[in-house]
């Protein structure tokens, strides 16, 4: 989960997400800790802090 500042667009979310799987060598999912609901609470559980 992730606070995107203001500006944030699709092209920053997709570069981070490329960039941290280059890094870690995994697949990612981002998702803006803004969002709530059923869904959210199951990433909340199943998060990893970098």
């Amino acid at each position: 989960m992730v606070t995107f500042e203001d500006g944030t667009d699709l092209i920053d979310l997709l570069g981070l997400v490329d960039e941290l799987e280059s890094l870690l060598g995994v697949s990612v999912d981002v998702m803006s800790g803004a969002v709530h609901g059923p869904v959210t609470d199951r990433a909340r559980r199943d998060a990893r802090p970098l």
